[in-house]
């Protein structure tokens, strides 16, 4: 079953569920929950949805996370939880769960997570992980970036430093070229040389990663860089390929960090051009920020770059998965036995 039954935060104690029409007869259950590995029946009522496929539910548990069975007359329930989560100090934050596998089974919501940034949370949202169970934090950045965002996290999460080059912003570039307002001299192409470089020369550090991430007792897991985009990025679609999600589902969900990070990328780029004007003395409305928009983006060609270099090093993404990143088939199994469902 593809349909698809979503959870999007409207107001800091609401929240809006979503599921097609056609999915279910009305009318429908709907029923939560504070742990994602209960049965249905387990649940409380939240709600029953008679004749409509949305409803708007107030947040049973502000501040933590909870989780909402779709429960019809008839038919198997549906699980899902919000994607994004509401942190204050982190825009990408989001779970995997939800994905449909190409045999119809389901990741399982509340094991894994990718993320930007995690020097800027607040105690508020440090509580809110806490209540995740976090027992392993992968972080891809270099040095640099850790030592000016050193990580935020809840007691007992164990982190792994996994430095990988490439998708951090070229700055000292990007501050050259705030003083002159010339931005013609940024490679446009910066980052789809940084996804060919993540297959040729960071592979050993993807395989660490998912070594770590398949390990049950490291499960609730998160991946995360600077932006959660092109690294984590890179990182949460090799979970989901070995986890068997089809290719258009794992450049969607990799897509997602544009529309959870809109805001801040607006912000950003307003900054910059501001700046750009005041040091350089050009007119901001002068002054071309296209080749920046394209280092704040997720684009579908920077991930074909990737699924380029790996079919050119290793002939297709199964053998990149057993060969390259060291997940035998049997190992590979194992995973989708424990996590799909």
């Amino acid at each position: 079953m593809q349909q698809s039954f979503t959870i999007r935060r409207i107001a800091d104690d609401k929240l809006h569920l979503q599921w097609p029409a056609d999915l279910f007869k009305a009318p429908v259950s709907l029923r939560w929950g504070r742990r994602p590995d209960g049965a249905a029946a387990t649940y409380r009522p939240a709600a029953v949805a008679d004749g409509s496929n949305e409803i708007v539910v107030a947040d049973p548990r502000p501040g933590r996370r909870s989780y909402f069975f779709l429960v019809p007359a008839e038919g198997q329930p549906i699980m899902a939880a919000e994607r994004r989560l509401p942190l204050d100090g982190q825009v990408n934050f989001r779970d995997l769960g939800g994905y449909a596998a190409v045999d119809g089974r389901r990741v399982q919501w509340g094991r894994l997570y990718r993320s930007g940034d995690l020097g800027r949370l607040t105690d508020e949202d440090l509580a809110y992980l806490d209540d995740l169970d976090l027992k392993l934090v992968c972080d891809l950045r270099v040095d640099f970036e850790l030592e000016r965002s050193p990580d935020r996290l809840p007691k007992g999460v164990a982190r792994l430093s996994l430095p990988i080059r490439g998708g951090e912003m070229p700055e000292a570039d990007l501050y050259d070229t705030v003083d002159n307002g010339d931005f013609s001299r940024l490679d446009p192409d910066f980052l789809l040389h940084s996804y060919r470089m993540f297959v040729r020369e960071f592979t050993p550090a993807y395989a660490e990663m998912l070594h770590h991430v398949v390990a049950g007792n490291n499960q609730p897991a998160l991946v995360h860089c600077t932006a959660g985009k092109d690294r984590a990025g890179l990182g949460a679609a090799i979970v989901l390929w070995a986890l068997g999600v089809p290719m258009e589902t794992v450049i969607n969900d990799y897509l997602l960090s544009n529309t959870y990070r809109a805001g801040w990328t607006k912000q950003a780029l307003a900054m910059i051009r501001q700046a750009a004007a005041v040091r350089s003395g050009h007119p901001a409305e002068a002054i071309d920020l296209t080749p920046v928009e394209a280092l704040f983006a997720a684009r579908r060609a920077y991930m074909n770059a990737a699924l380029e270099s790996i079919d050119a090093e290793y002939g297709s993404l199964e053998r990149y998965i057993w060969d390259g990143l060291g997940l035998s088939p049997e190992a590979q199994r194992a995973f989708q036995e424990s996590l799909l469902e």
